[in-house]
């Protein structure tokens, strides 16, 4: 793939517009305008889904407090 006029300006302009966000992401602003802390040490975690739990154990099994999919009905069949 040869580099174009056109190909060039996007990839400056990507880099240029991605380079600024995490200066959008430094506080969270909910839609009342109201500014949420920052998280200073996250000790547990709940999932929410099947696809959280496995993220979540990718990422952190330590911190999991449970999985939100399992199956309490069908605990008696795991042996």
């Amino acid at each position: 793939m040869s580099l174009t006029r056109r190909r060039f300006t996007q990839i400056l302009a990507s880099t240029l517009f991605l380079h600024h966000l995490p200066s959008f992401a430094q506080s969270v602003k909910f839609w009342a305008s109201l500014t949420l802390p920052e998280a200073q040490n996250i000790t547990r975690i709940v999932s929410a889904g099947a696809p959280a739990d496995l993220l979540l154990l990718a990422v952190a099994p330590e911190k999991m407090v449970g999985f939100s999919s399992f199956d309490f009905a069908r605990q008696a069949l795991i042996p």
